[in-house]
């Protein structure tokens, strides 16, 4: 038998790289809380009830190795991304600042421009005008909510700045197809 016909062995023990990768980003994960719960036993840096909105990025993280992985197919998990990021910034703000929990008599229309805005950061990625409606009546809505206890000007500037935006999108999406 001559080597030329000799195939090299299968390695059966390589896992396919999203495997791989999952396994990783968990382990990561794991391994920075335990660091912080350490730290945390040494210096009082924070109070550890107050960083649960951390938790939120563990989507985040799972979404994004998924992005990487197959763009195209997942360009859509943008959506969830800038949701569940801006949600823990928003929670993390809350749970240290100074006003905290009681400032949301003000601040809970940003319940509603995250979504907003996720809808606008989607269709850049995805083109699909439909995501505009929704998009567009939650952040209009929720700056006229925002601002409400600020006066009229406010309101009329968000909307100028709103309409703005629209012009500019159409102006770049329409140079785009020529």
């Amino acid at each position: 038998m001559s080597d030329n016909n000799v195939q090299p062995e299968k390695d059966n023990n390589r896992r396919p790289l999203k495997v791989r990768r999952s396994s990783v980003l968990m382990g990561l994960l794991f391994i920075a809380a335990g660091i912080i719960v350490l730290v945390n036993s040494f210096v009082d840096f924070a109070d550890l009830s107050d960083l649960w909105p951390l938790f939120l990025f563990i989507p985040v993280l799972v979404m994004i190795t998924q992005l990487v992985g197959d763009f195209a197919k997942n360009r859509s998990s943008v959506f969830g991304i800038v949701l569940f990021s801006a949600y823990a910034f928003f929670f993390l703000f809350l749970n240290i600042n100074q006003a905290g929990w009681r400032a949301l008599d003000q601040l809970w229309p940003v319940f509603m421009l995250v979504p907003g805005v996720s809808f606008f950061i989607l269709f850049f990625f995805t083109q699909e005008f439909g995501v505009l409606i929704p998009g567009s009546i939650l952040t209009i809505l929720s700056v006229v909510f925002l601002f409400n206890g600020k006066g009229v000007l406010y309101t009329v500037a968000g909307i100028l700045i709103f309409i703005g935006l629209v012009i500019l999108i159409r102006g770049l999406l329409s140079h785009r197809k020529h």
